[in-house]
């Protein structure tokens, strides 16, 4: 005889419940552990970067006249468990303090290691040199063409003049355009020692030094080696052009 068993209805309820309890302990402690992850305030990376930065520079947090340290915004989508302990920063081994830089980031606690690098833009400013008018090739630059303006420093990677007195009197190699930042390599320097013109030589040595006269074979500048004639002995020897107008030999 074939016997037929069907699923009676208590039973079916009873296996509903038993899901739906067994899914809504899942749930709790799902949400359990959600509540018991807590993540880093990203806010607070990047503003640790910045105060590590200025600690660096030796720059206070509230003067931003001549540089301003800025962190770039971090992806909210990241995930980094809160540090119990003070984040450690660092930077890439010979980086220099300017411009962009990456500071490495990390937790070192033994629940939560992470480490992340938080790029951060340093601007330098300084009251420069700049033309207030065009200036052509070959001209000698007048105090009316040039002004002091506040500018970044990041990007004048030819230098700058921070003294009208630099810039004043000096020949353009280049012509410029109104609002250029004058650069040093941009001018045409006068010798400061003629071929031809009487010098005085300065012979020295750590135990004596002895002053003599010369005559400049060459022109020269400041800081260049010069071929000078002794003029008591005829004798040619060389050496360089100081600061205060003498040829310095070292003996």
């Amino acid at each position: 005889m074939r016997q037929v068993f069907k699923l009676g209805s208590t039973d079916h309820c009873f296996s509903k419940t038993a899901f739906r309890q067994g899914l809504a302990v899942v749930l709790c402690l799902l949400a359990g552990m959600a509540q018991a992850v807590q993540y880093h305030d990203l806010q607070d990376i990047r503003q640790s970067s910045e105060n590590y930065l200025r600690a660096q520079l030796g720059v206070d947090s509230n003067d931003t006249a001549d540089i301003t340290i800025t962190a770039a915004s971090m992806d909210y989508r990241l995930r980094l468990a809160q540090c119990d302990t003070p984040i450690e920063h660092s930077l890439p081994q010979g980086h220099r303090l300017q411009g962009r830089v990456a500071v490495g980031t990390r937790c070192t606690d033994e629940l939560h290691r992470w480490s992340v690098f938080v790029p951060v833009t340093i601007t330098q400013f300084a009251e420069v040199i700049v033309t207030t008018e065009t200036v052509s090739r070959g001209e000698f630059l007048k105090a009316s063409q040039l002004k002091l303006e506040r500018r970044s420093l990041n990007f004048l990677h030819n230098g700058y003049l921070k003294s009208m007195k630099q810039a004043i009197g000096q020949k353009l190699k280049t012509t410029l355009a109104k609002g250029l930042v004058v650069s040093p390599s941009q001018l045409k320097r006068p010798y400061d020692v003629k071929k031809g013109q009487n010098v005085n030589i300065l012979a020295k040595s750590d135990q004596i030094s002895v002053r003599i006269k010369g005559k400049a074979l060459s022109n020269a500048r400041i800081g260049d080696r010069i071929r000078v004639k002794n003029t008591s002995t005829n004798k040619i020897i060389e050496g360089t052009v100081t600061y205060d107008g003498f040829v310095e030999i070292k003996l």
